[in-house]
């Protein structure tokens, strides 16, 4: 039975081999790295040759940076509470 489910599974979820999926994946496992990955590509773009000014760059960095630093800490920080060792 499991051999004609997984036969029949979309090839847009989630382990499917649609090619989104694998950004998100990225996205999911390594929120960090795709953060920095971000940042870093946009610094490369303007050195060589974007066309942005120095405020414009400064604040492209801040929006980016804030709005992945969010998405970075909801995939890292634990969702489950540990009890307190004084209350066990």
């Amino acid at each position: 039975m499991g051999g004609a489910v997984e036969r029949y599974r979309c090839k847009c979820e989630p382990g499917g081999n649609f090619p989104g999926f694998f950004m998100l994946d990225l996205i999911r496992r390594e929120p960090v790295l795709v953060k920095e990955l971000v940042e870093k590509g946009i610094a490369l773009s303007v050195a060589f040759g974007l066309g942005l000014r120095g405020d414009q760059v400064a604040a492209l960095m801040a929006v980016v940076g804030a709005l992945l630093s969010v998405l970075a800490r909801s995939q890292v920080t634990p969702v489950a509470k540990l009890e307190d060792e004084n209350n066990a």
